[in-house]
């Protein structure tokens, strides 16, 4: 008789939750504080067709991308090839969030896949990410700050604009990529497990005179934690096989 003894086990990713902002979005909860859509303040769920604040619309060309609009505009990060649902954040004035709660239940190794886009010379903007566990300290994993360096940004009409200061990111307490008028993806890390994932958006700033920022495409990924491995018992006899499986005790 032979006898083969294997282990078997269960790791893969997945994404837990996700929110495009067109389609129903896949978390337990979103809450919105302060929402606002006017022409001096936005904190909200917005396109290019229904936002009030004109600052966030490149109109340098119509609609198609090749008629002459308005060749003066200098602004607008939603230009004529983002015409989906972002969330714009301008001028929020009294601090204002976006709170998300996730079921993390059986997941580890957490991360955030998200798309940010800016207008304009950029002072702070006092905008930021956290995330808590099971109501722990939050903390925070993405912070837009400022720099004196300047950027270049280019209008949808061809125009480039040299702007003073520049958007910068820190994802973990690191230095990334800055943010520019065109939509990038950064993936902060959340250490830690357990059962209610937090992630909280926060904008407390009331400087005017850019363009705004734009949140897209939030996706929640993690690793399912994996099923207790099983043994595996393998026996051939008498021209048959027999296969035994129980759970490990370790």
């Amino acid at each position: 008789m032979l006898v083969a003894l294997l282990a078997i086990g269960s790791v893969h990713a997945d994404v837990i939750g996700s929110d495009n902002f067109d389609d129903a979005g896949t978390y337990v909860n979103r809450t919105i504080t302060g929402g606002n859509n006017s022409a001096n303040i936005t904190f909200n769920i917005v396109s290019r067709a229904n936002v009030n604040n004109a600052a966030m619309i490149d109109t340098s060309v119509a609609a198609g991308g090749n008629i002459a609009y308005n060749a003066s505009d200098t602004l607008g990060f939603l230009g004529t090839n983002k015409t989906d649902n972002v969330f714009g954040m301008y001028r929020a004035g009294a601090a204002k969030t976006l709170v998300y709660t996730f079921n993390i239940s059986n997941y580890t190794n957490l991360n955030v896949a998200m798309d940010w886009a800016i207008s304009g010379d950029i002072a702070d903007k006092n905008t930021s990410m956290s995330y808590s566990i099971d109501g722990a300290a939050a903390t925070t994993v993405f912070d837009i700050g400022t720099s004196g360096a300047n950027w270049n940004e280019t209008m949808d009409n061809g125009t480039v604009l040299d702007r003073n200061r520049r958007g910068t990111v820190l994802v973990n307490g690191v230095s990334a990529t800055s943010l520019t008028d065109e939509f990038q993806t950064y993936n902060p890390v959340l250490d830690g497990s357990g059962s209610v994932l937090t992630l909280t958006f926060i904008m407390n700033d009331t400087v005017g005179g850019y363009g705004g920022i734009g949140l897209d495409n939030l996706v929640l990924n993690g690793t399912v934690i994996p099923e207790p491995a099983t043994l595996g018992l393998i026996a051939a006899f008498g021209g048959g096989i027999l296969f035994i499986r129980r759970l490990l005790q370790i």
